[in-house]
């Protein structure tokens, strides 16, 4: 929550900046974005994993995910989920605000490595 009112409050003071700094804090907040994107998809995997350490299957939806607090289930909304035969599909949806104004979508990618041994079997950030 922290961040979005650094960015609202950057977005307000944007205009008051000469144009090589935007662009500084238009990097700086589009790394931030990016930052929040990996840990919210990280957090979904993780969280998703444990369920099924926890209950021996995948949640049919997220919303079967146990001992979550509102500030995890924020993150609900940044995902998409699908519970498939034999694993799930987690896909990511989230933007990111540029200081002027657009948005454009935020897209992680991970080495093959980090999806060995998790049961997301599909999803927008595998690249394949």
């Amino acid at each position: 929550m922290k961040k979005l009112i650094y960015l609202a409050m950057a977005f307000v003071l944007s205009s008051c900046f000469p144009g090589d700094l935007k662009e500084k804090m238009n990097e700086q907040m589009n790394k931030m974005q990016v930052d929040l994107a990996d840990q919210t998809f990280r957090r979904m995997l993780g969280e998703i994993e444990m369920h099924k350490l926890r209950n021996t299957k995948y949640p049919a939806s997220l919303s079967e995910l146990q001992f979550m607090n509102s500030f995890d289930s924020i993150n609900f909304h940044a995902v998409e989920y699908h519970l498939l035969d034999s694993g799930y599909e987690l896909n990511l949806h989230m933007k990111a605000a540029r200081l002027n104004g657009t948005q454009t979508e935020v897209m992680l990618s991970y080495p093959k490595e980090f999806w060995r041994g998790l049961g997301c079997l599909k999803s927008n950030l595998k690249g394949d």
